[in-house]
């Protein structure tokens, strides 16, 4: 499976660039189009943990992100 996320910026959060090195050291991979980042996972509890990571390390960035998983 493959989760996309895709960002809202806000001029009172986090600087956008901020956020793709945060995105790239949680593993995620820099995307062109539609979504910005993307990450693949095999099994429910993995998936569990990516977007409990990802909830927790974007915390308090002012950022809005949606989630977009399909099968790969």
């Amino acid at each position: 499976m493959k989760t996309y996320v895709k960002f809202q910026f806000s001029s009172e959060g986090i600087a956008p660039l901020d956020v793709v090195k945060e995105m790239k050291n949680m593993g995620f991979k820099p995307e062109v189009g539609e979504f910005d980042f993307s990450i693949e996972w095999e099994t429910p509890t993995e998936y569990g943990e990516i977007i409990r990571m990802l909830h927790k390390r974007l915390y308090g960035f002012k950022v809005m992100y949606s989630l977009f998983t399909r099968e790969i």
